[in-house]
């Protein structure tokens, strides 16, 4: 069963800007990566998957949902992680993070607690005085807090320094074990693929089966695990250069 499907997916924005005739789906518990350089399209596809941008032509489907028409539905539903970060001004991170619980009618707020403790987030202060790593935290508080079946993470640990980095992928690796969650589109550039961080990622998620690599707005190649890794193993960088 298919629970995210884009077909022919189409948007212009000129000079060859954009993502042209784009088709993939993601069935369910599947673990799908998009790899590419900046400017291939992918955070363009992520906008229209969560309805924040109107197809030129094609269709985009998320739960059996029209992308555009039940937008509103799949922004409360999916745990969204977003790779440019935009918050309200003059709200604090706990005024924004309990803004998010009413919204999603979240009255236990036992799973945002024990996330607030372990990225060690300090939700006091206004969202606009946090460094960017701090309100990286919050979004993935925000993304993770209401246990969602879907998630879309857009470069997830860009700001987080390396300790914090390694917690959210072991994060990642607990949250699939402990339920047959659907992680959509984690996002490796070649800054964020160091050793370190990336490569344990990779080996001991098993549960990666599929990746789709995008360049120029248009899908090149489709990816499995094995073949990506011995890519990576002849030292080939996972983002291709414009």
């Amino acid at each position: 069963m298919s629970v995210i499907e884009v077909e022919q997916l189409t948007k212009d924005y000129g000079s060859h800007r954009g993502v042209f005739d784009v088709s993939f789906e993601v069935g369910e518990g599947e673990v799908f990566g998009f790899l590419g350089p900046n400017g291939a399209g992918k955070t363009t596809t992520i906008r229209h998957l969560m309805g924040f941008s109107k197809p030129q032509s094609g269709a985009i489907k998320v739960s059996n949902k029209d992308s555009w028409k039940d937008a509103a539905a799949i922004k409360r539903e999916v745990g969204y992680l977003p790779g440019e970060l935009a918050f309200p001004k003059n709200m604090t991170g706990k005024a924004f993070i309990d803004f998010m619980a009413r919204e999603r009618q979240i009255s236990d707020m036992t799973k945002t607690d024990h996330l607030i403790d372990m990225f060690e987030l300090d939700i006091s202060p206004k969202l606009d005085t946090m460094s960017l790593g701090t309100r990286r935290k919050v979004a993935i508080v925000t993304a993770f807090m209401h246990d969602p079946d879907i998630l879309v993470l857009d470069e997830p640990t860009s700001g987080l320094d390396p300790v914090m980095q390694e917690r959210f992928i072991e994060f990642l690796l607990e949250e699939k074990e402990l339920a047959n969650r659907f992680f959509y589109r984690v996002i490796f550039s070649a800054k964020w693929m160091q050793p370190v961080i990336g490569l344990p990622l990779l080996k001991k998620a098993k549960w990666f089966r599929r990746w789709l690599q995008m360049i120029f707005g248009k899908m090149k190649i489709r990816l499995t695990k094995s073949n990506l890794l011995m890519k990576m193993n002849i030292n080939v960088l996972l983002t291709i250069p414009p």
